[in-house]
Parts: C-alpha cells; sequence; structure tokens
C-alpha cells in the first residue's frame, strides 16, 4: 500500500479545531473522496514534527498555513531544508498554498507578498498543460485564501493552473513535484467560517465578491484530488519500471541531469554514440523535453539505471524511434566505472522481457558500430541477430541488429 506523509503546517483557529480538526485530516477525507487507497500519517511540522528516521513514505503532502512560506521563522526555515532533502532524494511531493509556495521558494524559486492583494473565495484557472493524470483541460474552479503568491518558479518546473489574479496558480516537475495554489481540501461551509474569523482584516469588497463566488461557483476539489492520486501514483509507479539482479531501471527525473552529462558528456563513453562528439548542456535539456514527449504519445522512452545496491545511477538505457522511425530501438549507455561487470548483458535482456511483456512489443532493433566488439556480444547473447549494415545520419558504418518474436 503506498504510504503518503502529511506535513502539516498550520494550527486551525481555536473556533474551527472541534469541527474540522486539522488540514491533515481535511485532505485525509479528500483523498478518500477521491478513492485513494493509501496509508496516511499526519506530521504536525509546525510543532516540530517529523516523520522518524528510518520511517519510510513514498510521497509527501505539504498543507496550506496562515503563514508565510518565505519567513525566517525557525520551524519554516527547517520544513524548506527536509523539503529540498526529499527533493534530493527524489521523493514525489505535493503543495497546496503555503505549501505550493514553500515548495518553489525551497527548490530555487520565489514565493512573496503578491501585489494583486487577496484572493478570496472561488476562483477559475486555466489548464495549461496536457499531462496523463489529467481529466481534461477545461478550466477549474477552487476556493483560495491568500496574498502571498509564487512569483518565480524554481528550475525546471512548468505552469499547470493560470488566471489573471495568480500567473503561477500551479505548477509541476514532472514525477518529482506538483503544488497547486487553491484549497481543494476546503469545502464551501469551511471556507465561509474562516472568511468570518478574518473578514474584519480584510477590504470589505474582497469580501462581499469572495462571498458571492462561494455562493454561486461549485469548486472542484475532488476533481483536482483525483489529479494528486494520478500525479502520485505515477510519480511512485515510474520509480521501478523493472529490476534486474543488480540494477532498477526507472524513468528520468530533473535530478538526473548531472548524470546524463557525466555518462554521455565521457569521451570513451560517446565515441560509440552519434557523431562521437560529447553531449552538452543544451542537448541534455532538449534530449529530456523530447523524452517526456515520447512518454505522453507512446508510454516509453529513455530511463534510468540505478544499482539496487547504492541507489547510485550506473547509466541510462531505453526503447526509442530516432527520426519518428517505425522500428523501436534499443539504446544503452553505462558509465565507464561499471564496464566489464557484466551490466550490459543484465540490463538488454532485462530490456527486452519489459518491452515483450510490458510494452507488448513484438520486434525491437538495436545499432552499433561495427568496431564495438563488446556491444555486439551483449546483442548476440541476447539472442538479436545482425541484419544489415547501413551508412547513418554521420555518414558512420552502423549495424542493424533485429529481434524477432
Amino acid at each position: 500500500m503506498l504510504k503518503l506523509a502529511i506535513l502539516d503546517a498550520d494550527i486551525l483557529y481555536d473556533s474551527l479545531r472541534p469541527r474540522y480538526q486539522c488540514y491533515g485530516k481535511m485532505f485525509s477525507d479528500l483523498l478518500s473522496a477521491a478513492g485513494a487507497q493509501w496509508e496516511l500519517k499526519i506530521f504536525s511540522v509546525i510543532e516540530g514534527e517529523y516523520p522518524a528516521e528510518g520511517e519510510a513514505f513514498d510521497a509527501f503532502l505539504i498543507t496550506g498555513s496562515k503563514f508565510d512560506s518565505f519567513a525566517d521563522t525557525p520551524w519554516i526555515v527547517q520544513l524548506r531544508d527536509y523539503i529540498f532533502q526529499l527533493y534530493t532524494q527524489r521523493k514525489p511531493m505535493l503543495g497546496i498554498c503555503f505549501g505550493h509556495q514553500v515548495l518553489a521558494h525551497a527548490l530555487g524559486g520565489k514565493a512573496g507578498r503578491s501585489d494583486a492583494g487577496w484572493g478570496l473565495g472561488v476562483m477559475q484557472y486555466q489548464v495549461t498543460e496536457t499531462l496523463p493524470y489529467l481529466d481534461s483541460d477545461d478550466e477549474v474552479a477552487l476556493i483560495v485564501s491568500h496574498q502571498d503568491q509564487v512569483l518565480t518558479l524554481p528550475p525546471g518546473a512548468e505552469t499547470l493552473l493560470s488566471n489573471d489574479f495568480c500567473r503561477y496558480a500551479a505548477f509541476h516537475i514532472p514525477r518529482n513535484v506538483l503544488a497547486i495554489q487553491g484549497h481543494p481540501e476546503f469545502t464551501i461551509e469551511y471556507a465561509n467560517d474562516l472568511l468570518k474569523i478574518r473578514e474584519d482584516n480584510l477590504p470589505a469588497d474582497d469580501v462581499a465578491r469572495a462571498r458571492e463566488s462561494l455562493s454561486q461557483l461549485s469548486p472542484q476539489g475532488v476533481r483536482v484530488a483525483n489529479w494528486m492520486r494520478g500525479f502520485v501514483e505515477d510519480a511512485v509507479g515510474s520509480r521501478q519500471l523493472f529490476t534486474t539482479d543488480r540494477l532498477l531501471c526507472r524513468r528520468w527525473l530533473l535530478q538526473d541531469k548531472p548524470a546524463l552529462l557525466s555518462v554521455y558528456g565521457d569521451l570513451q563513453t560517446v565515441r560509440w554514440v552519434g557523431d562521437g562528439s560529447p553531449l552538452t548542456q543544451e542537448e541534455a535539456e532538449y534530449w529530456f523535453s523530447v523524452t517526456e514527449r515520447n512518454y505522453r504519445v507512446r508510454g516509453y522512452g529513455m530511463f534510468t539505471l540505478e544499482s539496487r545496491d547504492s541507489g547510485e545511477i550506473v547509466g541510462f538505457a531505453g526503447i526509442v524511434h530516432p527520426n519518428n522511425q517505425e522500428e523501436p530501438e534499443i539504446k544503452y549507455a553505462l558509465h565507464r566505472d561499471h564496464w566489464g561487470q557484466g551490466l550490459g548483458s543484465e540490463l538488454v535482456a532485462g530490456l527486452i522481457v519489459y518491452a515483450k511483456i510490458k510494452l507488448g512489443l513484438s520486434e525491437l532493433i538495436a545499432t552499433v558500430d561495427p568496431d564495438n566488439q563488446a556491444s555486439r556480444r551483449i546483442l548476440e547473447k541476447s539472442g538479436m541477430h545482425h541484419e544489415d549494415i547501413i551508412d547513418d545520419e554521420n555518414g558512420r558504418k552502423t549495424l542493424i541488429y533485429r529481434l524477432r518474436g
């Protein structure tokens, strides 16, 4: 069962606690309504509660809060540090309102007080991305209560929701982060009760507009909860596509770029790849975008290879269609430190099983330089047969290997 840690970043007003308890409880109810059969545990991070060392969770959710995500208050600084630690560990994270802002601030973006003033009541947002876990690109309505906003996105983040009031109303980092400014967990009743407590300190016109929107518009909290569920389940599922005795194969993450540049930037490795030139930062960025598109269109692409023992990235592999060729093609490259250990044969055997059983691909090809004897032996050992020799796009002789049936 998937395990979610809810990092509750607030304590409700005294008058609200008897009925609503806490934000963690609201999210528990919301996710249950969305059909998420997960194990949930709530931690009051505002009071210094965090998962114990060795207590494993698959994903994390940071709730809203009445406090500023960009403040230097000790518990908020601690939370930002913890978020960055989770990010380096490649843990999927959700963030709502304060959680949305603190994720941006902790990961290299910026959150702060907005010149637009208070956002209150129910707001409509345009969906600006097409992602597998979204039901449609129809506008979405959410309850809001905030005067702070994400002002600058963190590196690698893409806008998901937007309107004239809040440019970055939601953002995502593929399979890492889904952050939303609005409150899918709020009910109309809770929003009205919260507004009643705060109204004496809010502009009267804003309060009137908020009450009107709460009476006329229907927030779509459960719809967004289904997005959250889809994001988490996809992110967690992508952490292990298949395993071999020594390798774990998963989808690419933004944090893999340094390792990708290390492998494909090595002259000895890339002498067999393309025109033999090391991969540049710009080419890596483009490759990541192409891989994301391939997953959306085809359901597969390039993978990251980790050591099952250490978690170290040892190389990259995948099933691709260069220049939109019809046949699916196997690609792989191991870090030079891991050559000569039999990992190539182990990988290709596992990749072929994955392609046949999970992806339903009946035929595969591989291309290899005639002088790359090590890769030729790996392909032949896996059951692939030399079929042809061609001149590739760089004018180099290339052998075609094929696996049928």
